[in-house]
């Protein structure tokens, strides 16, 4: 398998009188670690999380295996 694939979602959450950001950090550390935004969708607040305010921004993201990044590295070196 030359990618792996994780769906993080990111909302608005009501909590003792304030509104919190969601999964944020963790969105971040994985953004950090070298997985890519593949795709992102909006999901309306009915269809996900109670407690959820506005919509719910999902990402799917993808890590390429080393192997296939080192090939990928290869061929834009040929490439130039």
């Amino acid at each position: 398998m030359s990618s792996q694939y994780k769906v993080r979602a990111l909302y608005w959450s009501y909590h003792d009188g304030y509104y919190l950001l969601k999964h944020q950090g963790e969105l971040e550390d994985l953004l950090n670690d070298g997985w890519e935004i593949s795709r992102v969708d909006a999901i309306s607040p009915t269809n996900f999380p109670s407690g959820a305010f506005g919509a719910t921004n999902v990402y799917v993201l993808e890590k390429q295996s080393e192997e296939k990044q080192s090939e990928d590295t290869n061929m834009k070196e040929t490439n130039r």
